[in-house]
């Protein structure tokens, strides 16, 4: 009897530690649509002055609570993060993109279905406005060696 017992006990653990998922990230995803995803190891989150703060130790993000939508955990970074550098800025609006970002950076629009929309070659530093004429829908933004998702409504 008592070898069933401990035979029922570590069956059960086993049973319990198979079933166990390893969510190693948490994710932020913003009101617009943009997402972020942090590594748990040795994340600590703090909120101050209306402002979310996620650090762990190899990285920060900080975003205003007004501006978050959800947070959740994942197996896997899923996250596409907005522009990242200080010197590459993108917006949408009435059929342009404005893209502020240095000379010879190829801006290159996805749409959801991974289909090429549109490239272009910056032809000065600064601010551009690039017309672009697309439906309403989620599309993928590479620039500057970053990734960013542009929602057009």
């Amino acid at each position: 009897m008592k070898r069933l017992f401990i035979l029922m006990a570590v069956l059960s653990a086993v049973c319990v530690q198979a079933g166990a998922q390893s969510l190693d990230y948490i994710t932020f995803r913003s009101a617009d649509g943009t997402e972020r995803s942090v590594s748990i190891d040795g994340l600590r989150i703090t909120f101050a002055d209306g402002q979310l703060s996620a650090t762990n130790n190899e990285e920060s993000f900080s975003t205003p609570l007004s501006a978050l939508s959800t947070m959740f955990f994942a197996e896997a970074p899923t996250a596409i993060r907005a522009v990242a550098t200080a010197d590459a800025h993108l917006s949408y609006s009435n059929g342009l993109l404005s893209v502020s970002a240095p000379q010879g950076e190829i801006v290159s629009v996805y749409g959801a279905d991974g289909r090429l929309v549109l490239q272009h070659v910056k032809q000065a530093d600064g601010e551009e406005c690039i017309p672009l004429s697309v439906l309403r829908g989620v599309y993928v933004i590479k620039m500057n060696g970053e990734t960013t998702k542009l929602m057009v409504r």
